[in-house]
């Protein structure tokens, strides 16, 4: 599309009231983007949408270019259209632009960040997990126009995604929370994740942006293009006077933490919990410190936040406390809840679902996790999904098909004390549970 084209389709869709991708969630006053997927074109349903009264249907079925109705925009393709709308309105604001990608933590750094960025600034985030091809010029195409920063999530399935979507969102800030066993069956390798979550650096090397790096990440430092523009944080242990970055005190129940510069020392909490997530604590505080964020309110907007996405969430019912990670699962961040569950005090019980997109790598990773949990005492384990269908059974360790096979065996088991994880990959459903186990629906907290 030309130049014009993009300008006239942008302010048409300026003038909608948001943008719809999903004939059936179409609410009035929105836009339609016929995007085609797989399975179906979103083109079959435009004709409908108008007879509604869409204001705007943007489709790439040329049968429809007879149509004399205004409301319709012919374009080369759907998805490419939005995407250059998206870059383009994004031209238009001259703010930071934050990016975020990892393995592990990027929504949970995000959240967080978002906490600590409104404190001083009008703040725009990504929503839900709306951080790929679609999602971001979504994100971009949301964004106020009194906006004065934005944080965009970007999440990548195979090498290049991280740089299409730095090419639509043109970030000029970044970081990577981590680089773990994520999506092998797309990247091919941790070599191609390497790669593929490097492409952030790269970008904003090209472009004269800057990065922030924890140096106790592996695989983060040595991966820096030369001469890129970087701002390093960690945990610092000696916690030195002139220090600028945070001392993990305490990880269970909750973080606690510490931090001393030359003018300020201070304590904070937050109700997260384990060494990974204070790592998502650790980006957030060093960002709002880079952008002036008064230190008091970056540890009010730490200390206030609270997950309600299926992420380190918990759950207390009487004297059993449920720790929900349940939104994905992948060999790295599996080991890491682990890890941290295990040195939580009292009776511990675990339900683990299957870790998805492992490609040929999946038995030697679930494996890995079943030879993991050998080195701690737990109560008992449920493991769900094929993935864990070679699991050697060891007393009280139980193997099942599906989620809604464990309702038997847990009113068997009756969980009624100590601490209960329940991680697994998305798709395996484990928030099914929740209701069984609290015995109420408004347990969420």
């Amino acid at each position: 599309m030309s130049q014009n084209s993009l300008e006239n389709l942008l302010s048409k869709v300026i003038a909608c009231h948001g943008i719809c991708i999903d004939s059936r969630k179409w609410q009035e006053g929105e836009c339609f983007f016929a995007l085609t997927s797989s399975k179906v074109s979103g083109n079959t349903f435009a004709a409908d949408l108008l007879a509604k009264g869409a204001p705007l249907v943007v489709v790439d079925d040329t049968s429809m270019a007879a149509s004399v109705d205004e409301r319709v925009v012919l374009v080369p393709n759907v998805l490419k259209a939005l995407q250059d709308i998206s870059h383009l309105y994004r031209q238009r604001f001259d703010i930071p632009v934050f990016a975020i990608t990892g393995s592990n933590g990027k929504t949970s750094t995000k959240e967080l960040l978002m906490q600590v960025m409104s404190k001083r600034f009008k703040t725009h985030c990504t929503k839900g997990n709306l951080n790929n091809h679609i999602g971001v010029p979504l994100t971009l195409l949301a964004m106020p126009l009194d906006t004065d920063f934005a944080i965009i999530e970007m999440g990548a399935n195979a090498v290049g995604d991280i740089w299409e979507l730095c090419s639509i969102a043109s970030p000029n800030y970044g970081l990577i929370t981590n680089v773990g066993k994520a999506h092998l069956e797309g990247f091919g390798s941790f070599e191609g994740v390497i790669k593929a979550k490097s492409e952030l650096y790269r970008y904003l090397n090209q472009n004269d942006g800057t990065v922030f790096v924890n140096k106790d990440e592996p695989n983060l430092k040595e991966n820096l293009p030369e001469g890129i523009k970087v701002t390093f944080y960690h945990n610092d242990e000696i916690l030195a006077p002139h220090s600028k970055d945070l001392k993990l005190v305490t990880e269970h129940p909750s973080i606690h933490y510490e931090f001393r510069d030359a003018e300020l020392k201070c304590s904070g909490t937050s109700p997260l919990f384990g060494k990974y997530n204070f790592r998502n604590i650790e980006a957030a505080f060093s960002v709002g410190r880079y952008f002036d964020v008064e230190t008091a309110k970056i540890k009010e907007a730490i200390q206030t936040y609270r997950p309600d996405n299926n992420r380190s969430q918990i759950l207390q019912v009487d004297k059993l406390t449920l720790v929900l990670d349940a939104y994905n699962a992948n060999p790295s961040s599996m080991a890491l809840s682990i890890e941290s569950f295990a040195q939580r005090e009292g009776q511990k019980m675990l339900i683990l679902g299957e870790m998805m997109e492992l490609g040929e790598d999946s038995s030697l990773e679930h494996e890995l996790i079943v030879h993991r949990l050998m080195k701690d005492q737990w109560q008992w384990v449920i493991f769900i999904g094929q993935g864990f269908a070679k699991v050697p059974l060891q007393n009280s360790w139980f193997y099942l098909e599906r989620t809604a096979d464990a309702l038997d065996l847990l009113s068997k088991l009756r969980p009624l004390e100590g601490t209960l994880l329940l991680k697994g990959s998305r798709s395996v459903g484990l928030e099914a549970l929740i209701p069984f186990l609290t015995g109420r629906n408004d347990a969420l907290r």
